[in-house]
């Protein structure tokens, strides 16, 4: 892995090259997970991994929103830097900063989803 991780007493990390960045993601069963991305990853480089990691191969339903200054939930460019787009509108309260797995794009027929995790 191209990261070198420092691990303290307190059982955190802290990443030591300055491209790259943790952004935490909460999923629809509030549980959480932490990706490790590149200054320059995208939304939809996040949303991948994320579905890789539930086991999730129809990810074109989802999305990733966040909490924006004026505490509205914004939903995140998946073709632009995510970095960017959290620096410059997201709460800065939050540390790392959060995203939020969520459904994007609603199905009628459940039928049509092939994924059984996706349904």
């Amino acid at each position: 892995m191209p990261f070198k991780w420092r691990l303290k007493k307190t059982k955190r990390y802290e990443i030591s090259t300055k491209n790259a960045f943790i952004v935490g993601v909460y999923l629809l069963d509030n549980s959480f997970l932490e990706c490790t991305l590149t200054a320059d990853s995208t939304g939809k480089e996040c949303l991948d991994s994320i579905g890789q990691r539930i086991e999730l191969t129809e990810t074109h339903y989802f999305g990733l929103r966040y909490v924006t200054k004026k505490l509205h939930f914004h939903w995140v460019d998946l073709d632009r830097p995510l970095k960017k787009q959290l620096d410059k509108q997201a709460q800065s309260s939050c540390h790392p900063p959060c995203l939020y797995f969520g459904v994007q794009f609603y199905v009628a027929s459940a039928h049509r989803i092939v994924d059984e995790v996706a349904r």
